[in-house]
C-alpha cells in the first residue's frame, strides 16, 4: 500500500470537513424549516458546520489555530449527540455515543496528523 503524501492528505482532510460542514447546513436548514422546537438542537448543529468549517480554512492555510476548531468541532458533536439522546430522547442513547465517538475518533487522527506535520516542517532545536 502506497503512504499518502501530506498535501493529499490535507487535501482529503479539507475536502471530508468541508462535505461534513455542508451536511450540517442541510440539518439546520431542515431543523429550521420543519419548526425545531428547541434553539439548543439548530445552535449545536449550527456550531458544529462552522467549527468543520473554520478547521478546513486552517488546514487548508496551514494555521495554527486549526486544532482549535477540531476540538471545538468535537466537542460540540459530542455534545450535541448527548442532547438529542437524552435530551430530547429521539435517538438511542448507542447511535447518538457511536456517532459522537466516531467524530471524536476523526478529530483525533486529524489533530495527530497536524502535530506531525509541524513537527515536519519546523526542525526541533
Amino acid at each position: 500500500m502506497r503512504s499518502v503524501e501530506p498535501t493529499s492528505a490535507a487535501i482529503l482532510i479539507v475536502i471530508a470537513l468541508l462535505l461534513f460542514a455542508a451536511y450540517q447546513l442541510h440539518v439546520l436548514t431542515s431543523l429550521l424549516v420543519g419548526g425545531s422546537t428547541t434553539i439548543v438542537l439548530p445552535l449545536g448543529v449550527a456550531l458544529q458546520g462552522a467549527a468543520a468549517f473554520l478547521a478546513a480554512i486552517g488546514i487548508a492555510g496551514v494555521y495554527g489555530w486549526a486544532t482549535v476548531a477540531l476540538l471545538v468541532l468535537a466537542g460540540t458533536a459530542l455534545a450535541t449527540q448527548i442532547y438529542r439522546a437524552f435530551g430530547l430522547g429521539i435517538v438511542p442513547w448507542l447511535d447518538a455515543l457511536a456517532r459522537a465517538l466516531a467524530v471524536i475518533l476523526g478529530v483525533m487522527v486529524c489533530v495527530v496528523w497536524l502535530r506531525w506535520r509541524s513537527s515536519r516542517r519546523s526542525p526541533r532545536r
